[in-house]
C-alpha cells in the first residue's frame, strides 16, 4: 500500500499519481500495475449545479409564512383580535415580496423587481397608517418619501442598464 509523500493520501496500487496533487508515484516495492482495479472511473462525468427556482421560492415562501400564520394565530388566541401581529404579518409580507419573485420571474428585469417592491411598501405603511388609526403622515410623508426615493432607484438602474451611468463600482 502506497502513500502520497506530498499529501499523505493512501495510494491504490492502479495509479500512477497521486490524485488530489498530481505527485508521481514512486514506490519500489509496490511498482505500477496497470490492470489492478481502479478505485474511480478513468473518465469523470460533469456535474452542472443547477439552482431549483421553484423549490427555493416554495421552501422561502413557507419559512416565511409559518412566523406569520404563528403570530396572527396566538395574538387571536390571546386578544381575540388582531392587533399587534397584523405589523409582524405585514413585515413578512414585505419581506417575502422583496425576496420570493427574484426566484419566481425568469427573466427578473430591474422593473419586474423594483415596482412591486415600491407598491408592497407603499401598503405597508398604509396598514400601519390604518393601524394607528387617525394619522395625516401617510399622505404628506410617507408616500412621497417612497415614491421618490423609488423614482430615483429606478432612475438610477436605467441609467445603469444603458451604459449611461459607468465607473466607480459600476460594471
Amino acid at each position: 500500500m502506497s502513500y502520497c509523500v506530498n499529501c499523505g493520501v493512501e495510494l491504490s496500487p492502479s495509479e500512477k499519481a497521486c490524485p488530489l496533487c498530481g505527485v508521481e508515484v514512486v514506490n519500489p516495492r509496490q511498482p505500477y500495475d496497470e490492470k489492478a482495479v481502479r478505485p474511480y472511473p478513468r473518465r469523470l462525468d460533469p456535474i452542472n449545479a443547477r439552482i431549483n427556482r421553484a423549490f427555493t421560492a416554495v421552501i422561502l415562501s413557507i419559512s416565511i409564512a409559518f412566523p406569520a400564520i404563528f403570530c396572527l394565530t396566538v395574538n387571536f388566541i390571546l386578544d381575540g383580535r388582531l392587533t399587534w401581529s397584523l405589523y409582524a404579518a405585514g413585515g413578512l409580507a414585505l419581506v417575502w415580496v422583496f425576496a420570493v419573485p427574484s426566484f419566481l420571474i425568469r427573466n427578473p428585469g430591474f422593473s419586474k423587481l423594483l415596482l412591486p417592491d415600491i407598491l408592497a411598501l407603499l401598503l405597508y405603511l398604509l396598514m400601519i397608517a390604518w393601524l394607528r388609526g387617525p394619522s395625516d403622515w401617510y399622505l404628506p410623508l410617507a408616500m412621497p418619501l417612497v415614491l421618490l426615493t423609488g423614482g430615483l432607484v429606478y432612475i438610477n438602474g436605467l441609467l445603469i442598464g444603458h451604459r449611461i451611468i459607468r465607473g466607480f463600482v459600476v460594471p
